[in-house]
């Protein structure tokens, strides 16, 4: 299976008073959550429970992370557009 295949996957999050620092912008940190948020509504969207993998004692494990964070910082009630996509497939490795 590769992301050839896969669409992108847009997942939107309106930024809560509990993920902003005391000056009003997104904790840093917040944003990989909301990556790991987008990843696993992406995964249920394929046919893939996430909830019923961990219980059988199994997890996807993130290896390696990169990101870009927005050029101007995001405040309470605003809006950001997280895309996702499943590049590849190989065994139990999958490359987002």
């Amino acid at each position: 299976m590769t992301g050839g295949n896969q669409k992108w996957h847009s997942y939107t999050i309106i930024v809560k008073p509990h993920e902003t620092t005391y000056k009003n912008i997104v904790w840093h940190g917040t944003y990989l959550k909301w990556m790991e948020s987008a990843r696993i509504e992406y995964l249920r969207l394929l046919g893939i429970d996430y909830t019923s993998i961990v219980c059988s004692g199994y997890d996807f494990v993130i290896v390696s992370f990169s990101m870009s964070c927005p050029p101007k910082p995001l405040r309470m009630e605003e809006d950001i557009v997280l895309e996702s996509n499943l590049e590849e497939v190989k065994g139990v490795q999958m490359i987002w």
